[in-house]
């Protein structure tokens, strides 16, 4: 699991490259781009498992003062790997091809932006403002892939009620803490034909294409700056659908990693709250309805 964004690559926080040939020398090895990762956990099997600050960069194996723990009990090996597993679920899994799109992506944000770097050329800047912009849409997509974003949403919900029973009022901060780009109000944002953003709290209610008549333009940030429409293809389909979003230049999100949850997972509160997702899916996820005894 990795956060596959522009800054960290430009920052040389992350490179594909190395993510790819790692990939293929690791039998086995899937990539899943998330939001939000800190922490650093290394699991090879289901025996022995490191806690660390390092990085896995040349810096973090030979020449940090790092520290971290080493976990051999088998149990405590397993629960780590399940709540690891789980929080996975949240994104996607990278096939080859849409790896192999984001890491083209990836060197042509770079190569663009050593040449703004090294030029004051207006039309370098715009060039590489385009490029940034396509480089969000098309890592952000690669976070949803094939899925639907009832799955996603389904996948986070039950993520969060793995702490335990939360009101809908309690559920919907933490699954947009869980899913911050998916679930930013800002930002009407439709991929593979689901749309996300404004309407995330209601999945269920989403509709399975966008023929309808296009968003509307929202007036926002400094001076009513109105929000512009922008066309951006989405990587890793077939068909090359399309992927639209409404954003400000200027904005920035809103919420702060202080806010992500910190989560313990739990199979049997994640089957109990599987089963209240099939008995009762609009109340839980649209936050209809009386609530009745205690909280769900």
């Amino acid at each position: 699991m990795t956060d596959i964004r522009s800054d960290s690559i430009l920052s040389g926080s992350l490179d594909l490259e190395a993510l790819d040939l790692f990939r293929n020398r690791q039998a086995g090895s899937q990539v899943v781009t998330l939001p939000r990762l800190h922490a650093k956990v290394y699991l090879a099997d289901t025996k022995r498992a490191l806690i660390t600050s390092a990085n896995l960069t040349p810096s973090g194996l030979d020449y940090n003062f790092e520290y971290g723990v080493c976990l051999e009990d088998a149990a405590e090996v397993m629960e780590v790997r399940q709540h690891l597993e789980a929080y996975s679920r949240l994104g996607s899994v990278l096939s080859d091809p849409e790896l192999q799109s984001l890491l083209a992506v990836a060197q042509r944000l770079k190569h663009e932006y050593e040449q703004v770097a090294k030029s004051a050329n207006r039309k370098l800047k715009a060039t590489f403002t385009r490029t940034l912009h396509q480089a969000r849409s098309q890592f952000l997509s690669a976070q949803v892939g094939a899925r639907s974003a009832h799955s996603l949403f389904s996948e986070a919900i039950l993520y969060a009620l793995a702490q335990g029973p939360l009101r809908t009022d309690q559920l919907h901060p933490r699954v947009q803490s869980l899913l911050p780009d998916l679930c930013d109000d800002m930002v009407e944002l439709v991929i593979n034909g689901q749309r996300f953003g404004k309407r995330w709290k209601h999945p269920s209610a989403m509709p399975s294409s966008t023929s309808s008549a296009p968003g509307k333009s929202y007036s926002t940030g400094k001076g009513g700056t109105p929000l512009r429409e922008r066309s951006l293809k989405v990587l890793g389909s077939h068909a090359a659908p399309e992927a639209r979003f409404l954003e400000d230049e200027q904005q920035t999100n809103p919420q702060s990693a202080a806010d992500s949850p910190h989560l313990r997972f739990s199979p049997s509160i994640a089957s109990a709250a599987s089963v209240s997702l099939c008995l009762r899916p609009d109340d839980l996820l649209t936050g209809q309805g009386e609530h009745r005894g205690s909280p769900r």
